[in-house]
């Protein structure tokens, strides 16, 4: 089929191919100025689109660093938590082995009787 340059698409058209064809007639009946307002806006918006990409890519990476900084933070806590833990186990054992009052195991480790028993039950 052969679409001649002053022809009519119809509005409804599904047909592949005759929508770009549309959209070519449409720009070819505008005038030079037009024309190039309407480049100038599909510059912009090309732009604009663009903006909003190289944004959402920056704040995707910002968020992972952000989130592995959290992570890591938080890991670090629970490690030297988990090692205090330790160390105040095998403390409270030892001494424990040795025959050392809860209470001056308490006074040692610097916890609660409640936390040395806690520690010698685990």
């Amino acid at each position: 089929m052969k679409v001649r340059a002053n022809s009519e698409i119809k509005s409804d058209t599904k047909v592949p191919g005759l929508v770009e064809a549309k959209k070519v007639m449409k720009f070819d009946k505008m005038s030079k100025e037009e024309q190039d307002t309407y480049i100038r806006h599909l510059d912009a918006v090309a732009n604009e689109k663009e903006a909003i990409l190289t944004a959402e890519i920056r704040g995707e990476i910002i968020g992972i660093e952000k989130g592995e900084k959290i992570g890591i933070e938080k890991g670090e806590i629970i490690g030297i938590e988990k090692g205090i833990f330790l160390r105040n186990k095998q403390i409270a054992v030892e001494m424990k082995k040795q025959g050392t009052s809860l209470d001056m195991i308490s006074i040692v480790l610097q916890l609660p009787k409640e936390k040395v028993e806690k520690l010698l039950s685990e």
